[in-house]
């Protein structure tokens, strides 16, 4: 698979409210804001971009799909003055 692709995820994930909901996302980015890393997604489910605790995802999967990776500028507004890992 060429660089630039993607493999998306099926996930479960767990809400801080205990609800439980499943996910097609795009994977795009992690960020660490320690002790906690975050996966910066697009989420089709929302139809837009989201982040994700890595430890309340309860289940990934390959979704079977791939994408293109998205510039980084797109999710910047959602993480003002930190680093995006990708």
């Amino acid at each position: 698979m060429p660089s630039w692709k993607r493999s998306g995820l099926k996930i479960r994930y767990q809400r801080e409210d205990v609800a439980i909901s499943e996910r097609r996302i795009e994977p795009h980015y992690l960020l660490l804001k320690y002790p906690v890393w975050y996966v910066i997604s697009f989420d089709h489910l929302r139809r837009g971009h989201r982040t994700f605790r890595c430890d309340q995802i309860l289940d990934a999967k390959p979704a079977g799909s791939s994408f293109r990776l998205r510039p980084k500028s797109e999710f910047q507004h959602m993480w003002e003055g930190e680093d995006l890992l990708g």
